[in-house]
């Protein structure tokens, strides 16, 4: 439900600026919050814990994290975001859930 709500607090803050005709602040709003997990929050969650990552994390959940921003950022460099690529995106993403729910039953959660 966290994860819910968070993601649309998320996908407001970036929708917003597009609403208003200002899409490279959601642009950048993305680039922070990719920034930001990667290291503010893995930082202090590796600071204040030892974790014990899953073998699903680094056959799967970790290489699509890392093949879909590199696709985002190859996006970005082109210059031009195009509709077809936000549907890409959005598809890969609901792929990545369903994937991760039938195969993986669920997101990777620590013991």
């Amino acid at each position: 439900v966290l994860t819910l709500i968070l993601t649309f607090e998320d996908i407001m803050l970036t929708l917003e600026p597009v609403r208003r005709g200002f899409p490279e602040i959601g642009v950048g709003n993305v680039i922070g919050s990719v920034l930001f997990s990667v290291t503010g929050n893995i930082g202090v969650i590796m600071f204040l814990s030892e974790v014990n990552i899953d073998d699903s994390v680094l056959t799967f959940h970790l290489p699509f994290m890392v093949i879909v921003t590199a696709l985002a950022a190859y996006f970005f460099h082109q210059g031009k975001i195009k509709r077809w690529h936000g549907v890409l995106l959005g598809a890969l993403y609901i792929a990545y859930w369903v994937i991760a729910l039938v195969v993986f039953s669920g997101v990777p959660i620590g013991e």
